[in-house]
């Protein structure tokens, strides 16, 4: 398992891609990264408790609430906050009274509701709050669709297209599994966007090293920088 030299065949210089390919590369790539960035906003998971910890502390802006609809609506219900430092977070509510008790969930979930409220009236600092029946969204919407499309295309040009030059296909497939990977394969496989061809490269990333990277070096560099989210 190296980073060995392809075979001579695959390693010709590229040819141009056509407009139209060219074209379809650069649309996918950007609804991947406007996707990612969707991605980026959307809030983390937290306990409940933490809502009411930021709370306590003022350092909540903004929060919106699924309140129950009524004695019957067990829920879970979502709630999600917005901190001075712009960050996002949901929490989920009530925990599961277990064994289907409808009625117990219903009560829990309204008694968590009226403690979030209250705690956001007692916070030091003024809290935005919205309340609604509807569940909060907490989806991408159809960005996350075309998103999705984007990455299936993109799959499909991976496996269909010609031979990469900076890594195997199978590199570029175990990498692709985080989404600036895969603008990158778009944007500079088989040759880059803006170059017209790719002179052959000595060597090329193989599959054992890149599935190695993506389970070790790859989530480490990604939580460095903040992508797992800031």
């Amino acid at each position: 398992m190296t980073v060995a030299s392809a075979s001579p065949a695959a390693l010709t210089p590229s040819p141009p891609a056509s407009p139209a390919l060219l074209a379809l590369r650069c649309v996918l790539a950007a609804l991947l990264l406007l996707g990612w960035a969707s991605t980026l906003r959307q809030p983390v998971e937290r306990p409940l408790e933490n809502l009411l910890a930021d709370l306590a502390a003022g350092s909540v802006t903004a929060l919106t609430l699924e309140r129950p609809a009524g004695p019957d609506d067990g829920g879970p219900f979502s709630v999600v906050w917005t901190t001075a430092g712009g960050h996002r977070a949901s929490a989920t509510f009530p925990s599961p009274a277990g064994q289907g008790d409808v009625g117990a969930d219903a009560a829990a979930g309204s008694a968590d509701a009226e403690r979030i409220l209250a705690a956001a009236d007692r916070s030091p600092s003024h809290v935005a709050v919205t309340v609604q029946d509807a569940p909060v969204r907490l989806d991408g919407g159809p960005l996350a669709w075309l998103t999705g499309l984007a990455a299936f295309a993109a799959l499909c040009l991976l496996i269909a297209g010609p031979q990469p030059h900076l890594a195997t296909k199978w590199a570029w497939f175990w990498l692709a599994g985080a989404t600036p990977l895969w603008i990158a394969f778009l944007l500079l496989e088989p040759a880059p966007a803006w170059a017209r061809s790719m002179p052959p490269p000595r060597r090329r990333l193989t599959g054992g090293w890149a599935f190695l990277i993506s389970l070790t070096l790859l989530p480490l560099l990604l939580s460095m920088v903040g992508l797992r989210h800031r």
